[in-house]
């Protein structure tokens, strides 16, 4: 998937999100998702995607990008951690990364 900077309502960014290795919780039960996001420039925003599909091992999500242009409005490197509120609480993952391309 390519996004670019500048992208706006109505693209989406589609994000699966697995569970660690060795991780003996099941994120079917996930009932939301919050994704921090900081770019570059000093970007910070807090997605909040809906969950598109689940399993044991991993789920699905998509953010329908802000209407204003704001969600990724620079290229460069953006670095993602999406927090998964489940039953007993919420899962942090590790840091990741999306690249958004010049618009």
């Amino acid at each position: 998937m390519t996004i670019y900077a500048g992208a706006a309502s109505p693209y989406a960014v589609q994000l699966t999100i697995a569970r660690p290795a060795g991780a003996t919780y099941t994120l079917v039960d996930a009932t939301a998702v919050s994704v921090s996001v900081s770019g570059p420039g000093g970007i910070s925003r807090t997605w909040s995607p809906s969950i598109e599909s689940s399993a044991a091992a991993s789920i699905v999500v998509r953010h329908v990008l802000a209407a204003d242009a704001t969600d990724v409005p620079t290229a460069g490197k953006y670095t993602l951690r999406a927090y998964v509120t489940l039953p007993d609480g919420v899962r942090r993952t590790p840091p990741f990364s999306l690249m958004v391309e010049p618009g």
